[in-house]
């Protein structure tokens, strides 16, 4: 049996490309998988897609059955919706049905956070006419990814900060929105919390948030 993308085996007792009024359809399990497959295999992975150097899939997955198995009972089929392997786990590299979800796209990509040269999270350093100083912006609405400007600080620990207070507002209003969700997951839930309540520590103790 051939290998899919060089590590999936279609196991499938049915046709998963059939033609369909002169048109070719693709089950919708499949074509997941067959994603999924793209993302963990070093050969078809595109060279952009770097974030996903290091990942794999567990034994089980490997098996298109298996796979379409769990898919099935998960909520996929909502617009926006993407599959995640670590908002339940943070740093997970393996997909799993131990540690994947299908969450809306704002939930996805909430928790990214990613530092610009030297500054901490959420800075920027700008330099006007007359003198430096540092802006800090963070996502403003849980359904876009729009910056809010912060204002301007002189120095870059102090526009930390405002980020940091903006970023807790944020994830809070990320998850009341994600609890009224459907297929609603209470382990990305907690998640959430571990992480507002991580970055409420920090600005009460005048530390550095280093990563969400």
């Amino acid at each position: 049996m051939e290998l899919v993308c060089g590590i999936g085996i279609n196991d499938a007792e049915y046709v998963v490309k059939p033609q369909v009024n002169g048109k070719r359809v693709i089950c919708p399990f499949y074509k997941t998988w067959h994603n999924l497959l793209k993302r963990v295999s070093p050969s078809v992975r595109k060279a952009e897609d770097s974030s996903y150097i290091g990942t794999s899939i567990c034994e089980e997955w490997k098996y298109f059955s298996k796979f379409k198995a769990w898919m099935e009972v998960q909520t996929w089929d909502v617009e926006g919706y993407q599959l995640d392997k670590d908002l339940i786990k943070r740093g997970n590299k393996v997909y799993s049905p131990e540690y994947c979800a299908f969450v809306p796209d704002y939930v996805n990509t909430a928790l990214l956070a990613n530092k610009k040269g030297q500054y901490p999270l959420g800075v920027t350093m700008w330099n006007a006419a007359r003198a430096k100083c540092f802006v800090a912006q963070c996502s403003s609405r849980c359904s876009d990814n729009n910056s809010k400007y912060l204002g301007y600080f002189t120095d870059p620990f102090e526009a930390h900060k405002a980020w940091q207070e903006a970023k807790i507002a944020s994830l809070q209003m990320v998850l009341d929105e994600y609890r009224k969700a459907i297929g609603f997951d209470s382990r990305v839930e907690q998640t959430f919390l571990d992480t507002i309540q991580k970055i409420k520590f920090d600005l009460n103790n005048n530390l550095e948030t280093r990563s969400l």
